[in-house]
C-alpha cells in the first residue's frame, strides 16, 4: 500500500478532496482516506466506485458524489483533539432570489500531524 497523503488544515483536505474528486483522481482520493475501523475496503476507493453513487437522486445529483459533490465549498469546522467535523456547502441561484442550499458534514481525523479523510 501506499503512505496515505494528509493535509495540514481541514480546510486544506476540503479543496483537494474537491479537486481530486472534479479529477477523478481515485488514486489520490485513496490515498487521502483513514480507512481504520472503517470496514472500507481500499480497492472500493482506488476503483473509484466508493466516490460515485449509481442512481443519484437529487435534481443537482449533489447526492451523487461521496463524501460530497465536488462543487461543494468548506464552510467551517470543529475539531475535537485528533478529530474534527467539518461542514461543507452547495448553494444553486434558482432565480428570483431564491437560493438552494446543502449542506453535509465530513469527518478528518489527524495522523502524525496531517489531516485524513474518514469514510
Amino acid at each position: 500500500m501506499t503512505d496515505p497523503v494528509g493535509f495540514a488544515t481541514p480546510q486544506e483536505a476540503i479543496e483537494a478532496v474537491c479537486a481530486m474528486l472534479r479529477a477523478r483522481d481515485w488514486a489520490g482520493l485513496a490515498r487521502c482516506h483513514d480507512l481504520e475501523g472503517s470496514g472500507v475496503d481500499r480497492a472500493e476507493l482506488e476503483s473509484g466506485r466508493y466516490f460515485i453513487r449509481e442512481g443519484s437522486g437529487h435534481p443537482s445529483g449533489a447526492d451523487r458524489w461521496r463524501p460530497f459533490s465536488p462543487s461543494f465549498r468548506y464552510e467551517h469546522h470543529e475539531e475535537r483533539g485528533d478529530e474534527a467535523t467539518v461542514w461543507v456547502f452547495l448553494a444553486i441561484d434558482q432565480g428570483d432570489g431564491m437560493i438552494q442550499r446543502s449542506v453535509k458534514s465530513v469527518e478528518l481525523r489527524r495522523r502524525d500531524g496531517r489531516w485524513l479523510v474518514r469514510p
